[in-house]
């Protein structure tokens, strides 16, 4: 049996305490959660308080951001600050030789792509493990298509678009997110499930649109018969929702992903139409707990620093999806991508 691992979290919002927290308390088998920092430190003292409750019998509230990242109490880090400081957290927990796993986007700007690309290296050569938040990889939806990819090459023939768009609720006021392009917040994750589909490409990308609640982004992969790429996010809707679709067109037919997400609870659908036929077929996933993929993330990241695990995402696919985001954000046009 492993020993749980001894874990330190920056930021403790309401997406860490969602997403990342509450999943570490619920497996005291993998994680220690030991201590916590925030600039919030009422807040701080209510999470103490109820992670005692879940058995964490050491937690504390840290002094500092120092203070936590040089215990020696703890092995791992969560950053989940806001990503101006992202890179800041992310450089001194690598001297302090804690693994990371780190909100995205990991760094904020292309004027600090260099120093983060520096960071990543030396994480891989110390043998830290680096990873962030990309819960698509593990909902199911997403794996039952990446799995069935091949069959439907066959059935339809060759991909030819690549197709994602997101509709959300308006944001609260008062968040961080009220400065920051929709792009920079979210291109990473469909970038991401691209390059998790079919695995890495060159690509060239045009930004159509982007502003607080709206972006529009176009492109194509480069490689031989490669698709077209399309993603759109909108945060407009009055109601607290999540709808995410993901579009498959080939030669023949296309696959259709619905997915809603409201009340904590994600339905999902797939959808096959041929088009040498009337009509389409339906697959139903089965619907999940919005927490489930977060669990895939922290299971993982438990499994890499334990050595049970591989890292789901590599330092290859960490530097793709946030450079891309960064340059997109600040150019017009992204040619020949590639790392």
């Amino acid at each position: 049996m492993t020993t749980p691992i001894k874990l330190g979290v920056i930021g403790t919002g309401k997406h860490a305490m969602q997403s990342h927290i509450t999943v570490a308390f619920a497996e005291p088998s993998l994680f220690e959660v030991t201590a916590l920092y925030d600039i919030n430190r009422p807040a701080i003292d209510k999470i103490v308080s109820d992670g005692k409750n879940w058995g964490h019998k050491n937690l504390r509230a840290a002094k500092s951001a120092e203070d936590l990242l040089t215990s020696s109490d703890i092995d791992a880090v969560l950053i989940a600050t806001p990503p101006d400081s992202h890179l800041l957290y992310l450089e001194g927990a690598i001297k302090a030789k804690k693994h990371i796993l780190c909100e995205k986007p990991i760094w904020n700007g292309t004027a600090e792509t260099l120093k983060a690309v520096e960071l990543m290296n030396l994480a891989k050569e110390q043998r830290l493990v680096l990873t962030s938040c990309h819960p698509r990889r593990f909902e199911p939806p997403y794996i039952e298509v990446k799995r069935r990819l091949e069959e439907y090459k066959t059935k339809f023939g060759a991909l030819r678009e690549i197709v994602f768009r997101f509709f959300y609720h308006v944001p609260p006021k008062g968040g961080w997110r009220e400065t920051d392009s929709l792009l920079l917040d979210h291109m990473n994750h469909e970038i991401d499930l691209v390059n998790y589909l079919i695995g890495h490409g060159t690509v060239t990308l045009r930004k159509n649109f982007d502003s607080f609640d709206r972006y529009s982004v176009t492109g194509y992969r480069l490689e031989k018969d490669g698709p077209s790429i399309s993603f759109a996010g909108y945060r407009k809707l009055d109601t607290k929702v999540y709808r995410n679709e993901l579009e498959l067109v080939f030669d023949k037919g296309r696959v259709l992903v619905l997915s809603t997400l409201m009340n904590g609870r994600v339905n999902s659908r797939i959808e096959e139409t041929n088009f040498d036929h009337v009509g389409s077929s339906t697959i139903h996933v089965s619907n999940h707990e919005v927490h489930v993929p977060f669990e895939g993330i922290m299971k993982n990241f438990a499994g890499a620093i334990q050595k049970t695990a591989t890292n789901y995402l590599d330092t290859c696919d960490l530097a793709y999806n946030n450079s891309s985001a960064n340059l997109l954000a600040e150019k017009s046009e992204l040619l020949n991508f590639h790392l």
